[in-house]
């Protein structure tokens, strides 16, 4: 009996570890992943912004520049970490990593086609909402630990901006998640494919939903929280080295996220059946989201903080009001 029993408890440690094992090297997988994406949307933008503005952008390491991220990490690697002295050196030195992994965490659970999704659940969409609620964290911690009343000041309005439009974030997702009927983000891709007229009345929602996620990663025209010439670049200005390098990293990481989650709710409306093409077509999608994040910052100038709290509050949310009370009254 106690030779069975050990045996039992044997098989059960075993799957355990095994499915540790799994979820570590996707992980590791994911945190490739995002180092690549993050890092080639900064090339991306440079090109971009270069050729929106007639002027040269990185060309010289690699063929068009397209090692220049690479030269841009192993210099910010070798870069001294200097640390305020009056900071508070266990919280500063922990939100960077702490933001750098929410924006890792984002990615588990975003189908890049019909089948392939990095961790599977019924209630990802409610995932999503909070990791993307829990990165505001980041900004007031990085602002606060480094004791400069600028770094304060850049967090305590880059907090204000976000939990604002956050607000109106939730309700889109609320009335994502009543057209979907339950909480699985997979369920709207679905939908999207097999009622293509279902989308017509989501597309105000659309041009809403990415005015928000504007706001919510900090880009311009909402892009207050690093008002180089109000805050000296705000929340992140202590940081230096890889501090500096993670923050950048996981702003860029969020910006294709945010894309990719956009490119699934509203654009995912894949018609073919081969698993390739449609992850092709996806990529191809977020791409494009991504390189209007560029031209939007290129061409945009940056808004007053008034203006910004008119918008989301006095138009933004009126709008998102009348339409939850159009799809379900």
């Amino acid at each position: 009996m106690f030779n069975i029993f050990n045996l039992t408890l044997y098989s059960i440690s075993k799957e355990i570890i095994f499915n540790y094992l799994i979820l570590l090297t996707y992980g590791l997988f994911m945190l490739i992943v995002t180092l690549l994406i993050a890092a080639f949307a900064t090339l991306i933008e440079r090109k971009v912004m270069s050729s929106v503005q007639r002027r040269r952008g990185p060309n010289k390491i690699g063929l068009f520049g397209i090692f220049q991220p690479i030269a841009d990490g192993v210099k910010l690697l070798l870069k001294e970490i200097t640390i305020p002295s009056k900071s508070d050196v266990l919280i500063f030195i922990f939100t960077p990593i702490y933001s750098f992994l929410l924006s890792i965490l984002m990615w588990l659970f975003i189908p890049f086609n019909m089948i392939t999704q990095g961790l599977s659940s019924e209630f990802n969409l409610l995932y999503i909402l909070s990791i993307s609620n829990l990165s505001v964290f980041g900004i007031i911690f990085s602002g606060w630990s480094s004791n400069n009343k600028y770094s304060f000041l850049g967090s305590l309005r880059a907090s204000s901006q976000m939990i604002s439009y956050e607000i109106a974030f939730s309700v889109i997702w609320l009335i994502i998640i009543l057209i979907n009927g339950n909480l699985n983000i997979l369920n709207m891709v679905y939908i999207q494919t097999e009622y293509i007229v279902f989308l017509i009345p989501l597309l105000p929602i659309y041009f809403i939903f990415f005015i928000i996620i504007l706001a919510e990663t900090n880009r311009a025209p909402f892009d207050l929280p690093e008002a180089e010439s109000e805050l000296v670049a705000g929340y992140n200005v202590e940081y230096s080295g890889m501090g500096f390098a993670f923050l950048f990293l996981a702003e860029y990481s969020n910006i294709a996220s945010m894309s990719a989650i956009i490119t699934v709710l509203f654009c995912s409306n894949n018609l073919i059946d081969n698993d390739y093409i449609n992850f092709l077509y996806f990529g191809l999608k977020v791409t494009y989201h991504v390189i209007l994040f560029i031209i939007i910052r290129a061409t945009l100038p940056r808004f007053r903080y008034d203006m910004i709290m008119n918008i989301m509050w006095k138009k933004i949310l009126l709008f998102l009001v009348i339409m939850f009370f159009f799809f379900f009254s």
